[in-house]
């Protein structure tokens, strides 16, 4: 497009539509000159801005703004390490807090999902998941302490992940029950997944529990970057 004459929403309107083509590819340098020659600086700043809010484009390590690479597709068929790798993508995990916690104390969904157990300790571990170094999501897991018994000391050193020591006790999952729905992110939210200049960007919040046969392993309550994660399920009859 040329950009003479054109208000900042057609070029927005214009880049937004070759970005989702994929006529604009992903990584590409946004050059004002190539996209946008005639259109004035402030309309191409406030378009430009308006996509960053969304996630289309994003400043890369020297402060050029770049197309955003595509969104990680979650599978839900497998854990967070194993599905994108099997992407041929780089996930990583950052721990924000792991501990031992009063059913007490654990946010009401999780205690409304084990009241009719005995469970009264949980591990939690609160982190941001991370995909090609770029935060995706902040995952809050609880599992009740029981199930883990004299292993906590081995997944407090780091040296085992928790599914890890789930799995190898015998707790294979056999059941999911997850609940999506979309959501303004909190603060703290918007500092761990790097969208505090992103105010376009909502989340969408997917609350699961897992099952091994009739016993409750896992809650999980994901905050998932809406502009980044496309969820992607295939149900049998």
């Amino acid at each position: 497009m040329s950009g003479a004459s054109l208000a900042w929403y057609e070029i927005y309107d214009e880049l937004r539509s070759r970005i989702k083509s994929g006529e604009l590819r992903a990584e590409a340098s946004v050059d004002k000159s190539l996209i946008a020659p005639g259109a004035s600086e402030s309309d191409f700043s406030r378009a430009i801005e308006r996509l960053l809010g969304e996630g289309l484009l994003r400043p890369d390590v020297t402060g050029d703004i770049t197309i955003a690479r595509t969104r990680a597709r979650s599978r839900r068929s497998s854990s967070f390490h194993d599905d994108y790798t099997a992407q041929g993508r780089l996930p990583s995990t950052k721990t924000i807090d792991l501990s031992l916690m009063p059913i007490e104390e654990a946010p009401s969904s999780v205690q409304e999902a084990l009241d009719n157990t005995s469970c009264s300790m949980l591990v939690r571990h609160y982190h941001v998941q991370s995909v090609d170094g770029v935060p995706h999501a902040i995952a809050d897991s609880f599992v009740p302490y029981e199930l883990v018994g004299k292993r906590w000391k081995d997944i407090k050193a780091g040296n085992h992940n928790i599914s890890a020591v789930l799995s190898e006790l015998g707790y294979q999952v056999t059941e999911k029950q997850e609940t999506l729905f979309v959501d303004s992110p909190t603060l703290p939210e918007r500092e761990h997944l790097a969208i505090v200049s992103m105010p376009g960007v909502a989340v969408v919040r997917l609350n699961c529990i897992v099952w091994a046969l009739d016993q409750i392993v896992e809650i999980c309550l994901l905050c998932d970057r809406a502009d980044l994660y496309e969820f992607t399920y295939r149900v049998k009859s």
